[in-house]
């Protein structure tokens, strides 16, 4: 159920919560909380964008969809950032198709009342910018991630990264939805999962992953977790007004 925003409230959003007390209560006027679930559709390729949505304890995927069906996931959106990038390129359209992928809640924002305050509040604009630069590294890292790293180490660095933007260490995922995400088979996945478990990294269950060990998964995974890391590391220190 959607319900109203009121300032003051619900900023567990590091993007929002990152905001300067009046750009954010601005902010904070124009959204409201919305309920997320898996699969459901946010926006699609080529469609307007009607919503630039803020996850609180949700996850939002970006995929890309191929004519034969297939599906791979481009970007993973926490509460670190939005969903609705192509905004501030100029864009009016879905460049991904974005859905939900954990459960959770969002703030959502109409795409006019974002860009009136894109334009309006510096501070909103400077911190989304910095957002899409750390996103751009993702997306360059992931490609060549794809391309050169065993399936052990790309699953280990998207467990780590899914990590970072819930904030739990128990995520409700199946293997045939990070095969998926990966692009690859589920017998592959269930058998990365498979060692991961027999060596006390994570605890596999029925519709879930637990993570055990983290500082174990960091070293399975390949260098491209914390290239990326770095990235957002250095995002964070402009929220919080360090970097």
């Amino acid at each position: 159920m959607d319900s109203a925003v009121t300032p003051g409230s619900d900023t567990m959003n590091l993007l929002v919560a990152g905001l300067p007390e009046m750009s954010r209560d601005i902010l904070l006027a124009h959204a409201e909380r919305v309920s997320i679930r898996p699969n459901l559709l946010l926006c699609d390729v080529d469609q307007p964008i009607e919503f630039a949505y803020f996850p609180l304890d949700c996850l939002i995927s970006g995929t890309t969809v191929l004519a034969e069906g297939g599906i791979v996931e481009a970007l993973t959106i926490g509460r670190e950032g939005f969903a609705g990038l192509p905004l501030i390129f100029g864009a009016r359209e879905g460049s991904m198709r974005e859905v939900g992928q954990l459960k959770g809640d969002a703030l959502r924002v109409p795409t006019a009342a974002f860009l009136d305050l894109y334009a309006r509040l510096p501070v909103f604009r400077a911190r989304v910018s910095r957002y899409a630069d750390a996103v751009v590294k993702l997306l360059v890292q992931t490609l060549a991630c794809n391309r050169f790293h065993r399936i052990e180490e790309r699953c280990a660095r998207w467990l780590l990264m899914t990590q970072d933007r819930v904030g739990a260490d128990r995520l409700a995922l199946t293997h045939e939805f990070i095969a998926q995400m990966l692009g690859t088979y589920r017998p592959t996945i269930s058998l990365a999962l498979q060692q991961m478990e027999d060596a006390g990294l994570i605890r596999p269950e029925r519709g879930a992953v637990t993570i055990l060990d983290r500082e174990g998964l960091e070293a399975l995974s390949c260098e491209c977790y914390d290239v990326v890391q770095q990235r957002f590391e250095a995002y964070y220190r402009v929220l919080t007004g360090e970097g």
